[in-house]
């Protein structure tokens, strides 16, 4: 008995001692420089809504897929912030940057806006292939121009991007969104600076 009670002690204690192999966390990185040349300045304020989205991307977990509906987490692996709420600060950012409108706020504001501009995420992952040989990004994003008075929707734009992924990890996932966002980002803008000054 004495002897089982010193091997079950030796195995807790090594069990306790065993190290977590940490996690590493990725965020998302916007190019602020102006790709394109806008002819116009809208005249108008804006108010970016937080991005409407699934519910793995409400989450700082790193959620990937395999072919089309089985959803897994990397387990070492995970983001700074939730994909949602980077995609719409990013937004933001780029928007305020290449001057648009004549204001631009977040949802994080409370103050009042000429337009209101909606995001549905629908998809912003990684996939992977039956057998993790192959695996690409995909970003698939609606954006909603709404005349804030009026509460009615002037423009509607969708945007779905694929990129093979170079490298079959986590890293390898979050540069090819990181691509697909930046250009996402320049033809968000550019967009809403025809719709704004046809309007």
């Amino acid at each position: 008995m004495k002897k089982f009670s010193v091997i079950f002690l030796a195995l807790f204690i090594s069990a306790c001692s065993v190290s977590v192999p940490p996690v590493t966390e990725y965020g998302l990185k916007i190019d602020t420089k102006q790709t394109k040349i806008l002819k116009k300045k809208c005249l108008k304020s804006l108010k970016v809504q937080q991005g409407f989205a699934p519910d793995d991307l409400t989450t700082t977990k790193m959620y990937y897929a395999q072919e089309k509906y089985k959803l897994y987490t990397y387990s070492q692996s995970a983001w700074v912030e939730a994909p949602n709420r980077s995609i719409s600060d990013a937004l933001v950012e780029k928007i305020r940057n290449y001057g648009v409108f004549s204001s631009v706020s977040s949802y994080r504001s409370r103050a009042a806006s000429d337009l209101i501009l909606e995001i549905n995420i629908d998809d912003f992952k990684q996939y992977f292939n039956a057998n993790e040989t192959k695996s690409f990004a995909k970003l698939s994003i609606t954006l909603n121009l709404l005349d804030r008075k009026k509460s009615q929707i002037i423009a509607s734009k969708t945007i779905v991007k694929e990129l093979k992924v170079k490298t079959l990890d986590a890293q390898g996932g979050v540069r090819a969104l990181n691509t697909l966002l930046n250009q996402f980002l320049d033809e968000s803008v550019v967009w809403l600076e025809k719709v704004c000054n046809d309007k």
